[in-house]
């Protein structure tokens, strides 16, 4: 027989083995499925499970897991900033502080905790002290400065609770934040003017001396401060006041005549009387530029600072006026004794 034949005969009967094997295996699973339960009752087999069309998707890493877990803290606690804007209203009279603030805890339907080592390690002890106050339509932040400022408490938003502590512990641990503040760089207020602003105006003892933990800088167009979160919530209250007065400005902008140009600045006056320096300075710099003279200059009084709205060569008076008014000696340092020296016409 030729080597041909011989390879064609060999190929033959391994197909015809494995065409065997293949009827014996089928006729095996047909005796199995004719012996299984579900055979004898009439069922149908129960189907195979099909295969994924793609690959299985791997299991989330376990940073993922961490991320979720702070997302949800985050989450919790931003309910309670939240909290700290809405209206509230109170009538304790002789309730103990502890009691008030459950009121609170429940009025809000936050989490309130009580940092009872902290106040012990201070030796404060006024959690029974009686409160008398009687407020509507309040801001939760206010009710609480009002409720723990005299027992020199404090508030600090932690661990998706709301922990009230002591002003030594909560001015231990600062946060960081940073303020974008271009739009009032914009508006005309210099960065060292905001920096002034702030730190003479809100706390100004926690910015410096051996005591002082706090800190403000500023780099393209953004405060970066740290400091305790009641403080915090104070700076970007001021920070939106001038927000506020820029905004304005700029809408009111349409509607003025074409005159000399305008620009908006701070000035620091610590402990000045704002409202009545204010009046000084309508009286002696350029008494007929203001608004209250049918004028365009705009001048408003905030705590420890005068928001003003004027021309530059009014800017440059009022430079002048409250630098001359700082040099005089405490007696003559009053609106009723300043003669009208840098008057601008």
């Amino acid at each position: 027989m030729s080597r041909s034949l011989k390879a064609l005969s060999l190929v033959a009967a391994m197909s015809l083995g494995a065409v065997f094997s293949f009827m014996l295996i089928g006729s095996a699973d047909d005796k199995r499925h004719e012996e299984s339960p579900a055979a004898r009752s009439g069922e149908s087999p129960p189907e195979k499970p099909r295969s994924r069309s793609g690959p299985r998707a791997p299991d989330l890493p376990i940073q993922h897991a961490i991320l979720q877990e702070e997302r949800a803290e985050s989450a919790a606690e931003e309910k309670i900033v939240r909290s700290l804007d809405k209206p509230t209203t109170v009538d304790f009279n002789e309730l103990p502080l502890e009691e008030a603030l459950v009121f609170l805890k429940e009025y809000h339907n936050i989490n309130i905790w009580i940092d009872r080592a902290s106040l012990l390690d201070e030796g404060i002890a006024l959690l029974q002290q009686p409160i008398t106050l009687t407020l509507a339509g309040v801001r939760f932040e206010s009710v609480l400065n009002l409720l723990l400022q005299p027992s020199h408490l404090d508030w600090v938003i932690q661990d998706e609770v709301m922990k009230i502590t002591t002003e030594g512990w909560a001015a231990q641990h600062p946060e960081v934040r940073t303020y974008d503040v271009h739009n009032l760089i914009d508006a005309g207020h210099a960065p060292q003017d905001l920096t002034a602003a702030i730190t003479q105006s809100i706390e100004p003892r926690s910015w410096g001396g051996k005591d002082g933990v706090a800190s403000i800088s500023h780099t393209g167009g953004v405060l970066i401060i740290r400091q305790s979160q009641r403080v915090h919530s104070e700076i970007a209250h001021l920070l939106a006041d001038l927000d506020d007065i820029a905004k304005a400005g700029e809408d009111e902008q349409a509607d003025l005549e074409k005159k000399a140009v305008v620009s908006i600045k701070v000035y620091p006056i610590g402990a000045e009387v704002a409202n009545d320096l204010a009046d000084c300075l309508q009286q002696f710099v350029a008494a007929d530029s203001w608004e209250n003279a049918g004028g365009q200059g705009k001048i408003r009084a905030l705590s420890g600072m005068l928001v003003v709205e004027q021309t530059a060569d009014v800017h440059t008076a009022i430079q002048r006026f409250l630098g001359e008014l700082t040099t005089e000696s405490p007696q003559s340092a009053s609106c009723v004794s300043t003669q009208p020296r840098s008057e601008t016409r």
